[in-house]
């Protein structure tokens, strides 16, 4: 018994970590990632850049407030729930992190988001 669950949980493990490599290796090839550093704190910065439709000065500011859709009649036949962007900005900042975005008409939108990865100690 205890064999089959060691088993069971092996193929659960190898499942998981497939998944996570699959996203983690498709971020790395689908995004652009810098190391910088600024004011003594080293950060990983991560962006996504399209060169679509620019989205609007008007919904800039709004982007990341929950259930926030830039389809002004809040339709149901495209998109999503306005839930994505709201979510991700919370997960930035619980890990100290934060997301950015910048539009320009005719150069695209480019979503950037940054982690502290440490902070040097001060020397005395």
């Amino acid at each position: 018994m205890i064999k089959k669950l060691r088993r069971k949980f092996a193929i659960i493990n190898m499942s998981l970590v497939a998944v996570i490599l699959c996203v983690v290796l498709g971020m790395f090839c689908f995004t652009r990632i810098h190391a910088f550093r600024a004011e003594s704190e080293i950060a990983m910065r991560h962006s996504v850049h399209n060169t679509g439709k620019a989205l609007s000065e008007e919904d800039l500011p709004h982007l990341f407030e929950r259930f926030y859709r830039t389809d002004k009649s809040r339709a149901r036949t495209d998109g999503g729930y306005g839930l994505g962007l709201a979510i991700a900005q919370t997960i930035a900042k619980n890990h100290r992190g934060k997301i950015t975005v910048v539009s320009a008409k005719n150069l695209g939108t480019s979503f950037t988001v940054t982690f502290p990865v440490s902070k040097e100690k001060e020397s005395a």
